[in-house]
């Protein structure tokens, strides 16, 4: 039989500002700390500790937008997370929508 248990403990910080709707940002910064006994290498277990590692993973992102005059509006995000058995990963978006 497969038997599979898992623990999360995590601890985060957020921080979100706005202006009258046309502008927001937002901080987060987590730690989260997984006990994991199952086997590894499974796609069930990457989504059971959505692609965290067991041990200690640190998780940061940073969002930014802001509405423009002329009906568009620009999103830029930047993550990254860096776990005990990985090196540090860096996502980064830029978004700009235009509304008719």
């Amino acid at each position: 039989s497969l038997s599979t248990t898992m623990k999360s403990d995590e601890l985060g910080i957020l921080y979100q500002k706005g202006e009258e709707k046309s502008r927001s940002f937002k901080s987060e910064v987590k730690y989260v700390k997984i006990q994991f006994a199952g086997t590894d290498n499974n796609l069930l277990n990457y989504e059971l500790m959505e692609g965290l590692s067991v041990g200690s993973n640190f998780i940061w992102t940073v969002n930014y937008s802001e509405k423009l005059k002329n009906n568009l509006q620009i999103n830029i995000q930047y993550s990254g997370r860096s776990s005990e058995q990985s090196k540090v990963k860096h996502i980064g978006n830029l978004g700009v929508t235009a509304y008719f």
